[in-house]
């Protein structure tokens, strides 16, 4: 668990606190996912999981008119890949999330549409909505994580393991903390930025949801039809309201409206914990617009 031996997210905290401009670190719950003794048997190195997209997937319409057969069928024939999990770490990045599973079924079935727009990720761990985004057609995608060099290699290497040779000049990797050096993520030549931003169980994060929200309201397009996908499990079913608080701040200091659009009961991450099973396996979808009048 999250504890000495592993030390948690205790080296997120040590290297955050390492830098003066941010505050609060003081207040992190390093014991958010603590799990009973003993959880763990064993560091988990870095290892392979199939990762199979649901069968009912579909490429947007307007995507199949520009591509060739050949294309079109190296997409249609990624059904099933394997997904580069990293070793161990203190930001969880080892572990394929509920969140993002689920992320990448809505766009894969075009209730998320990705085609033609600007994508970025924020800390994206396997950045699995990246990858798939990219497979669907958006025009750029830029994933990023905690600049660690183990965390942004592992991203590489789903990259090339996934996205077909033709797609690759459409995705980027690119080591960020929230809140900080925002512009470096505007990587058009045309400064444009971004129609939708991802967000897959981050927010537990507690002492850094306003430095999170500070890096989307500035990579955002400004208008009201770009879109912040937020999706999120209460893992620690008794800071639920701490969680909550991303979207009060969402609202009333950075500008967005909140839209709940989905709750999903899925197979809990930790089986072994504490608190209700059932708020543990919830998978809450939600959607973040700027408020312009």
């Amino acid at each position: 668990g999250i504890n000495a031996e592993y030390g948690g997210l205790f080296l997120f905290i040590k290297m955050a606190a390492a830098d003066e401009e941010f505050e609060e670190v003081e207040d992190f719950d390093t014991q958010i996912f603590n799990e009973p003794e003993g959880y763990f048997k064993e560091p988990i190195a870095a290892h392979l999981t199939i990762f199979t997209r649901v069968a009912n997937r579909v490429l947007p319409e307007q995507y199949l008119s520009t591509l060739s057969k050949e294309k079109y069928e190296t997409l249609e024939k990624m059904e099933t890949f394997n997904l580069r999990l990293a070793a161990k770490h203190s930001l969880w990045a080892h572990m394929l999330w509920n969140a993002a599973i689920l992320l990448t079924e809505l766009i894969d079935t075009l209730k998320i549409d990705v085609f033609d727009k600007n994508v970025l990720e924020l800390g994206a761990g396997a950045a699995l909505p990246s990858l798939i985004s990219c497979l669907q057609g958006a025009k750029r995608v830029v994933i990023t994580d905690y600049p660690d060099e183990s965390l942004l290699e592992n991203i590489q290497i789903n990259v090339n393991a996934v996205i077909p040779q033709f797609l690759r000049d459409n995705i980027k990797v690119i080591g960020h903390l929230w809140g900080k050096d925002c512009e470096k993520l505007i990587i058009d030549s045309s400064q444009e930025k971004y129609d939708i931003i991802f967000l897959s169980d981050l927010i537990f994060n507690h002492a850094f949801q306003r430095q999170l929200l500070e890096t989307c309201r500035f990579c955002i397009k400004e208008n009201k039809e770009s879109k912040i996908y937020v999706t999120f499990t209460h893992h620690k079913p008794q800071l639920a309201s701490a969680d909550e608080n991303f979207f009060k701040l969402a609202e009333n200091e950075f500008g967005f409206n909140v839209k709940h659009l989905e709750s999903r009961i899925m197979k809990p991450m930790f089986e072994i914990d504490f608190g209700s099973e059932i708020i543990r396996s919830t998978v809450h979808f939600r959607l973040l617009t700027l408020n312009i009048n």
